[in-house]
């Protein structure tokens, strides 16, 4: 891209001779015109004080519209020293509405030609705003016209305005002298960045904005489309706007849910007014749970330029950039005017930092828990940079761990709002595996059935709640689509999933290897032990990375992965590319594989230093889901083989791993936060109990602040060793009145007989017979007292074969009951304790009618009935409801042709006292 030409400059030249020159010409025949009017006074000020007579101004006679200043000319007008600071726009305004003889707002004297001043004034304004939206480009003879049009109409504007207001000839010439000589010297003069930006800002900006623009889109077309799976599926792509779909956001402190459409339009009272700050947002959430995603939606959607876009408030950005704080290429905020737009920044050169602090700027930062020396400084110069300027906002993202430390260092000249993503929202989790596996098989050739997965996913969604990530759900959509395996996603874990993805990995790398004449000399098996082999270097070299806060493979890495390979006869380069990246940038889940990596690591060599079996335990309880034809994450290591890690002086738990594998102290472990929970996960659900390891990645974890709910999902990921449950439930507060839905259920059946007995209140809202871990729940309440047991979907969608008597027999201690919801059947009924203050109950047939009704007396503190009657009873079955302070009536399915049967239904349950 061309530096600014000779032409150019011409157009900035006489830009700002209209500005300097014709501003002051207007400034004059304002001041001549006002003679009343002290150089003190505000001019609105001064219009409201006019009176006629003797004031002949036309505001006395101007309407509402006529008179009335915008917002921007009030704030001039008021922060201002006096007129002459005023564009020629405004001046012109307040000669027509102030000044004394003049012709009134409509008269054709402003407009037609004329030796009279009005036509003068306007020919100037008209001149400046031709100039200013015309093209900018001048050549050296219109650039000589345009000077002596311009130097012909300030002469006359000044004269005309002298003889009007009776001005001393010998002051008209001395100002006539003053303007033409600044013309001059103007036109001779070659203008420097501070006239320019002074001057001819809006031009430049202008200019500016058409060529980085055009540039920034052009790089955002790379960075529209994601692929979580490319280390397994390189091919694939998802282009963003495809597969989005609503999230769940909510407010730091007072947890109000923020739709995500709002998220740059939240205000707050700092961010008004002159006490406005420059904006930044801190949007956090965990590993997946579509951070990135979000972010490259808004860059797609203001790429696109499209009219109607789903983040409101877009439109008002005239630049935005993406930087990545894994990026080690930049240190500095003008590195990204040379970087991002290198033909910009050759062409504007040191004007360029001025233009952009006129722009409205949205700067996305994302991966603050990947920082690294040089994006540090990097953010830290960014901060620097806008703290002064309002129209500026930054939205950095992040995992929650590294946040708070990052907050302490943000400028008290920013406000900052912190929003938290959750994933996605539970109602649209159907429409988001339609739409990726559409997507998905277009390239993967995949023929297996969306719909059978979808209704997997909704049975278990109130169950699992890292389905809720899109990062999770796309790897099962991935699954779902290459393994003929049916999942049991009622009881996988997040672990298992991740145990999935790396399993298939390294089938379909096994399957390329026994198909490749450099390694079919080599059986599966043979393969599959040095692959295991090489794999655990790797995984080493993982948590090496973690331990350096870089995604960074560097050379003696490298170097000692290529031992390895080299030992086991197999390719460097194919278990590099399969495993790692070489490439920058690095996609925004890379660090969440070595997480999962070095977590393996941790956990196999712990294993290794217990029990020399217990590698078969491993491999058959890392994932029970897997088919017998994938290879195993483990396996015994070939006898030919020499360890691929040192052995010397054996590393002492967690902690020891940590020391030996990376050779730092690790006083800073906020960095291993997802390890540590990768790791808990798999070592309690080995058959062995390693309770030393399962102790110390608790305290780790507790050690890293981890909170209830936390430890509530870990407790759901959990399938053995429930007597080190003891562990985690030391560091649980409940605070006497515990809720359990639907995906609390195994959390709390493993938790409940280890804590101090509190109240229960238990609501499931999907089905109870998909809930594996119901019973045992119902099985750990003995020192607990249930208050309520709420089965919504028995209730909503009852039906004649299943019932909830079986789960209310199996509640101990029911007396301590005092809100029921389900189908119970006449002997269910029998089992309500006396207790019970409010009853829901579904009624599904006439049958199942007449042996309900009426409700048994006994329960003689009932005060609130309510009954969900089904279509399929028939309204002459029905008796009335006792009198009770608080009697509901449900009905499903009706229409306006069944509004007469729901009429007879609630006229034959009509309590006969009312």
């Amino acid at each position: 891209m061309a530096t600014i030409t000779e032409e150019e400059r011409n157009g900035f030249r006489f830009i700002k001779a209209l500005n300097v020159c014709g501003t002051y010409a207007l400034y004059k025949t304002f001041v001549w015109g006002t003679p009343g009017k002290l150089p003190s006074t505000k001019v609105d000020v001064y219009l409201e004080s006019l009176t006629s007579p003797p004031s002949t101004a036309f505001y006395l006679k101007a309407n509402r519209n006529q008179k009335r200043f915008g917002k921007v000319q009030m704030d001039t007008i008021r922060n201002s020293k006096d007129e002459s600071e005023f564009d020629t726009s405004l001046l012109y305004m307040i000669i027509k509405l102030g000044c004394e003889k003049v012709a009134t707002i409509n008269d054709d004297k402003w407009i037609n030609k004329s030796s009279e001043m009005e036509y003068f004034i306007t020919a100037i304004k008209d001149m400046r705003n031709d100039i200013l939206h015309g093209p900018l480009e001048t050549d050296d003879t219109t650039l000589q016209n345009n000077t002596k049009t311009l130097e012909d109409l300030l002469i006359n504007c000044l004269q005309t305005a002298g003889v009007r207001y009776n001005i001393y000839k010998t002051e008209v010439d001395k100002e006539i002298d003053y303007v033409t000589d600044k013309l001059k010297k103007i036109m001779n003069e070659i203008p420097g960045n501070k006239d320019l930006l002074k001057h001819c800002s809006d031009k430049l900006k202008k200019l500016m904005l058409h060529d980085t623009q055009e540039k920034l889109r052009e790089q955002f077309k790379k960075i529209t489309y994601i692929n979580p799976l490319s280390l397994i599926c390189k091919d694939l792509q998802l282009e963003v706007k495809e597969i989005f779909v609503d999230v769940n956001l909510k407010q730091e402190n007072d947890d109000e849910q923020v739709d995500y459409h709002d998220l740059l339009v939240q205000k707050t009272a700092t961010q008004h007014g002159s006490s406005a700050k420059p904006q930044i947002i801190l949007l956090e959430g965990l590993a997946g749970s579509g951070k990135t995603t979000l972010m490259k939606l808004v860059a797609q959607e203001w790429k696109s330029g499209a009219q109607k876009k789903k983040i409101k408030g877009l439109d008002d950005y005239e630049l935005v950039f993406w930087l990545q704080c894994k990026d080690s290429t930049m240190v500095s905020y003008h590195d990204i005017l040379n970087r991002k737009m290198p033909g910009v920044s050759a062409k504007f050169r040191n004007l360029l930092p001025g233009l952009i602090e006129l722009c409205e700027v949205l700067i996305i930062i994302d991966g603050v828990d990947e920082l690294n020396d040089d994006s540090q400084k990097l953010v830290n110069s960014v901060l620097d940079e806008f703290k002064k300027f309002t129209n500026k906002t930054i939205i950095f993202t992040s995992r929650p761990e590294k946040l708070e430390t990052f907050k302490k260092d943000i400028p008290t000249e920013y406000d900052v709002t912190t929003v938290k993503l959750e994933g996605i929202n539970k109602s649209e989790v159907e429409k988001f595996i339609q739409l990726t596996h559409q997507e998905m098989v277009k390239q993967t050739r995949g023929n297996r059935s969306t719909q059978k997965l979808i209704n997997q996913v909704l049975e278990a969604k109130y169950i699992q709640k890292y389905l809720a990530t899109p990062m999770n759900l796309t790897y099962l959509i991935y699954i779902w689509d290459q393994t003929p395996d049916e999942l049991n996603l009622m009881t996988i874990t997040q672990t298992e999933l991740y145990d999935y993805i790396h399993q298939l990995h390294q089938s379909k790398l096994l399957e390329r290897w026994a198909n490749s004449p450099d390694t079919t000399i080599m059986n599966l098996r043979e393969l599959r032990s040095r692959l295991q082999i090489i794999l655990k270097e790797l995984y080493l070299i993982s948590l090496k990375i973690i331990s350096l806060e870089t995604l960074t493979v560097d050379e003696e890495m490298k170097n000692s992965l290529k031992s390895v390979c080299k030992n086991q006869s197999l390719s460097y380069d194919e278990i590099f590319s399969a495993f790692l990246y070489f490439e920058k940038p690095y996609p925004s889940y890379y660090k969440d594989i070595l997480d999962y990596f070095g977590a393996l690591y941790i956990v196999m060599t712990i294993k290794d230093q217990h029990q020399p079996s217990f590698t078969d335990s491993f491999r058959q309880c890392s994932n029970p889901n897997m088919s017998s034809n994938l290879p195993t994450t483990t396996s015994s290591t070939a006898s030919t083989s020499a360890p691929a890690t040192p052995t010397s002086s054996p590393p002492v738990g967690i902690r020891g791993v940590l020391q030996q594998a990376t050779k730092k102290d690790n006083s800073n472990l906020t960095k291993y936060r997802n390890v540590f929970m990768h790791v808990a996960r798999m070592l309690f659900n080995y058959q062995y109990e390693l309770s030393e390891a399962i102790k110390e990645v608790v305290d780790l974890l507790h050690e890293l602040g981890m909170d209830d709910d936390q430890w509530l999902d870990l407790l759901g990921n959990i399938k053995t060793n429930p007597n080190s449950i003891k562990v985690i439930a030391g560091f649980l507060n409940p605070r006497g009145n515990i809720c359990i839905r639907d995906n609390r259920v195994g959390s709390y059946a493993a938790l409940l007989p280890h804590i101090v007995p509190s109240q229960l209140h238990i609501d499931i809202k999907g089905d109870p017979d998909g809930l594996p871990r119901l019973s045992d729940l119902l099985g750990s309440l003995n020192n607990h007292r249930c208050l309520e047991l709420k089965l919504r979907h028995h209730f909503l969608h009852a039906n004649t074969s299943s019932t909830s008597d079986n789960i209310l027999q199996h509640l101990e201690n029911k007396n301590d009951l005092v809100e029921f919801m389900g189908h119970l059947s006449s002997d269910g009924m029998t089992m309500l304790p006396p207790s019970l203050t409010s009853l829901h109950l579904a009624i599904v047939s006439d049958d199942h009618a007449q042996s309900l009704l009426p409700i048994d007396s006994k329960l003689s503190q009932l005060n609130i009935l309510s009954v969900y009657v089904s279509a399929e009873v028939s309204p002459d079955k029905l008796e009335p409801l006792p009198n009770l302070p608080k009697v509901e009536l449900g009905l499903n399915d009706v229409d306006d042709a069944g509004l007469g049967r729901a009429c007879d239904v609630a006229g034959k349950l009509q309590p006969q006292d009312r």
